[in-house]
C-alpha cells in the first residue's frame, strides 16, 4: 500500500508530465487529510470501537487504490491522483494509526504469562562454557 506514493509520484511525473514541484502540490490534500484523520482516530474507536473503524478504513483504502487503478491519462491529475488520494487518505489514517496499537493491547501485566522474564542470550562471541547447556553444541 505504501508503493502507492512513489507509484503515483511516477505516474504524474511520466504519464501526466507533470513537474516535481506540481506533483508535490498534489499530495498537500492527501498529506492534510491524513493528519486530520490520524488525530480524530482515537475518538472514533472510543466512539464505536476498533473493529468497525478498522473494517471503515480497510473498505476506504481499498476504495482509492481501486479508483487510482482506474486511472485514464486523458483525465488530467485531479481525477486520477487527487480524487482518489482524498478516499483513501481517511482509510489509511484510520488502518495504520490503529493497527499499530492493536498487538500492545493483549499485554496485560497482571497475567503471569506477560510478566516472565526471559534470560538473554549469551553473546555469540562468548566462550562455549558461559552458554547455558541446552544450547550448547
Amino acid at each position: 500500500m505504501l508503493a502507492m506514493f512513489f507509484l503515483l509520484s511516477l505516474y504524474q511525473q511520466q504519464v501526466l508530465h507533470l513537474s516535481a514541484l506540481q506533483t508535490g502540490v498534489n499530495y498537500l490534500p492527501l498529506t492534510a487529510l491524513l493528519m486530520l484523520c490520524a488525530f480524530a482516530a482515537p475518538t472514533l474507536v472510543k466512539r464505536v470501537g476498533l473493529r468497525a473503524v478498522l473494517f471503515v478504513g480497510c473498505a476506504l483504502a481499498a476504495g482509492g487504490v481501486v479508483l487510482m487503478s482506474r486511472a485514464d491519462p486523458s483525465a488530467g491529475a485531479f481525477a486520477n491522483v487527487i480524487g482518489p488520494s482524498l478516499v483513501a487518505a481517511p482509510g489509511l489514517a484510520l488502518t495504520l494509526s490503529r493497527s499499530r496499537w492493536r498487538p500492545s493491547r493483549a499485554w496485560d501485566p497482571s497475567r503471569r504469562e506477560s510478566r516472565r522474564v526471559w534470560p538473554m542470550p549469551p553473546a555469540p562471541w562468548a566462550a562455549p562454557s558461559a552458554w547455558p547447556a541446552s544450547q550448547r553444541w
